[in-house]
C-alpha cells in the first residue's frame, strides 16, 4: 500500500477539504484526488462523503483512517529509528559473551562505551562458546566474545589477548602460601574442572600429556560454583587468571609447568551489516584491553 495515497487521505481527513490538504502536502488538488482515488479502488469502498459542504469520512473512512494515521506514525517512527541507529545515537547492540569476560571486562568497556554512545542500548547474554557461536549465527547477537578458533562460526574473529590459567585452593590449603607450582604437584588433590567446554578441554589435554589423572570433585561451568567448592576446602581448580577475582576468597597460584593458556577473541558474522555502533564498542573493546590485561 501507496504510503503516498495515505498521507494523503489522513490528511483530507484531517483538513476537511481535498484543497487545504493539497496545500498543507505541497501537492495540487488534483493529484491529492488521484492518491486519495487510488486508495479507496485499492480498498474497494469510498473513504469520503462528497455530498456535503465539508468533506467528512464515510463509513469505511471511519473505520480505515484513525489506523492508517497510526501506521504513518509508526513508519515514522521506525525511520527516525533506523537514523538514529545509523548515526551511533541509538538502538540495542546485541552482545554475546563468556561468563568471565561478562563478569570482568564488560563492565569497563560498557563504562567507556556508554560515555561515547549514552542512546545505546547494551544487552548482555552469556554463555559458553558453543553458546555464542550458535547466537552469532542465528542473528541474536551483533557482536560475541570467543575463546579460541570457533569450528564453523562464519565470522571474523580479532585477538584481543592470551592469558594463563592459574591453580586456584582455599585460603588455609597447604599449597596456599606457594607462588609458583607444577601440575604433577596436584595428581591427588581434588580437582574441580571449571569453566566452558573449551577450559575443560585444556585443562584435560595438559593432564594427560603429564600422565597424570587427579581425582575430580565436581564438573561445573558455572565460575560461582566451583568458587564456593575452592572456598569450601573440596577441591581446587585451574581457572584463567581474568576469572580469578570472581571466585571470591581463594589463593592463586601460578603454574610453571605446563603452562596453560587461552586466547579470548572478538567475533562479528562476516555477512551481516555493522551497524556504526557495533563498530565503535569493537573499538571500545580493543582500547579498553591493553590498559586492562596490564591490571
Amino acid at each position: 500500500m501507496n504510503t503516498s495515497h495515505l498521507r494523503a487521505a489522513v490528511e483530507v481527513a484531517r483538513a476537511g477539504s481535498f484543497t487545504r490538504a493539497a496545500e498543507s502536502l505541497g501537492l495540487t488538488q488534483a493529484a491529492v484526488s488521484q492518491h486519495v482515488a487510488a486508495l479507496e479502488r485499492r480498498l474497494g469502498a469510498p473513504l469520503f462523503d462528497r455530498a456535503k459542504r465539508r468533506i467528512v469520512p464515510s463509513a469505511a473512512g471511519l473505520a480505515f483512517l484513525d489506523r492508517a494515521q497510526r501506521a504513518l506514525a509508526e513508519l515514522e517512527d521506525g525511520t527516525v529509528a533506523v537514523e538514529s541507529l545509523l548515526r551511533g545515537e541509538g538502538g540495542t547492540l546485541r552482545v554475546a559473551s563468556l561468563q568471565s569476560v561478562a563478569g570482568r571486562l564488560l563492565p569497563r568497556v560498557a563504562l567507556a562505551f556508554r560515555q561515547l554512545h549514552p542512546r545505546v542500548d547494551l544487552k548482555i547474554r552469556e554463555g559458553e562458546d558453543d553458546d555464542v557461536a550458535r547466537w552469532l549465527s542465528e542473528g541474536t547477537a551483533d557482536v560475541g566474545f570467543v575463546e579460541g578458533a570457533v569450528p564453523d562460526l562464519d565470522a571474523d574473529v580479532t585477538p584481543l589477548f592470551t592469558e594463563d590459567f592459574q591453580l586456584v585452593v582455599h585460603a588455609a590449603h597447604p599449597l596456599a602460601r606457594r607462588r609458583r607450582i607444577s601440575l604433577r604437584e596436584i595428581a591427588e588433590e581434588p580437582f574441580a574442572y571449571s569453566g566452558d567446554a573449551h577450559c575443560s578441554t585444556i585443562q584435560t589435554r595438559a593432564f594427560a600429556a603429564l600422565n597424570i589423572s587427579p581425582p575430580v570433585a565436581v564438573r561445573s561451568s558455572n565460575l560461582t560454583t566451583t568458587g564456593g567448592f575452592v572456598q569450601a576446602g573440596v577441591a581446587v581448580a585451574l581457572v584463567p587468571r581474568l576469572c580469578v577475582p570472581l571466585l571470591g576468597a581463594v589463593a592463586a597460584i601460578d603454574v610453571s609447568e605446563p603452562c596453560l593458556r587461552r586466547t579470548i577473541g572478538i567475533a562479528t558474522p562476516r555477512k551481516r551489516f555493522r551497524t556504526p555502533s557495533v563498530v565503535a564498542f569493537i573499538d571500545v573493546v580493543k582500547q579498553t584491553v591493553p590498559e586492562f590485561v596490564k591490571k
